[in-house]
């Protein structure tokens, strides 16, 4: 079989050997799979009184920003990302959800790698179109893709300019920081509803606890000084601070850009680089 259909159960067992059911914290089953991306793109989009991610938003651009004309485009374009990062980790990965009574309130994707992935690869490929699939069979492509108007056009060609600077920075840093056995989060949010009730600390300390298990660390990336602080209580500290700018973009460089370390628990800071 070929890299698009292999899976690597690791991130699975090591959820289910330390969880043993007592934990809030389950794995998001396959037919509550579209709430998760669902959720995980409203709690990247942003609301009027929660703020965006600042990344994917920096990427799409002010032009659509929250309440302006273009804010229509916001939604579905933040949905297909969350979809695109849940279908990179699903070959060994998994998607982790707290409950706010019956409701799926918070989520987060993650996964354990051996070393760190080294740039795009068949199965990042296959994800793309897996997620395209999906999407369109939904009716949920982005519709900044299929907008006619040539003014539209052309801010979705820069869109994808930013994003895939954003993308290279990332691929180049996981491997520079976390080369050897690691926990990664490349998504995580609470849904505006139900953020400031503290279910974002149960995601975190229940993959601290399985990277502790192994004396292994966690790594993440996160965008603006703001979930420094946040990933700061959970133990992580910055390893490196990124700029992003893309030729001919009349827009500002992005620069709070962060990579984020967590090392095991009880392992001196200095062990990690």
């Amino acid at each position: 079989m070929g890299c698009c259909s292999s899976k690597d159960p690791a991130t699975r067992e090591a959820f289910y050997k330390a969880n043993k059911g007592e934990s809030e914290v389950f794995e998001v089953p396959k037919e509550m799979e579209a709430e998760a991306i669902e959720l995980l793109g409203k709690a990247f989009a942003g609301t009027p009184s929660s703020p965006p991610e600042l990344g994917i938003n920096w990427c799409l651009g002010p032009e659509f920003a929250i309440g302006t004309d273009l804010e229509r485009f916001r939604a579905d374009y933040f949905d297909f990302m969350m979809r695109i990062s849940v279908h990179q980790q699903k070959g060994g990965g998994i998607i982790l959800g707290v409950k706010q009574g019956e409701t799926l309130a918070a989520v987060m994707v993650a996964r354990r790698f051996n070393s760190a992935p080294k740039g795009s690869t068949c199965a990042d490929q296959c994800a793309m179109y897996n997620a395209y699939n999906e999407a369109s069979k939904l009716k949920k492509v982005p519709a900044l893709y299929t907008e006619k108007a040539a003014n539209i056009k052309a801010l979705c060609k820069m869109a994808d300019k930013r994003m895939n600077a954003w993308i290279k920075i990332i691929e180049t840093s996981h491997v520079t920081h976390v080369p050897g056995p690691h926990y990664y989060i490349p998504a995580a949010g609470v849904h505006p509803d139900h953020q400031g009730k503290k279910l974002f600390g149960k995601l975190m300390r229940k993959i601290s606890e399985l990277a502790d298990a192994e004396s292994i660390p966690c790594y993440l990336e996160c965008n603006g000084h703001q979930h420094v602080a946040l990933y700061e209580h959970f133990g992580y500290q910055t390893v490196a601070q990124h700029t992003i700018k893309v030729e001919d973009d009349v827009h500002p460089k992005h620069e709070d850009f962060f990579s984020m370390l967590r090392l095991p628990e009880k392992e001196e800071a200095g062990a990690s680089s």
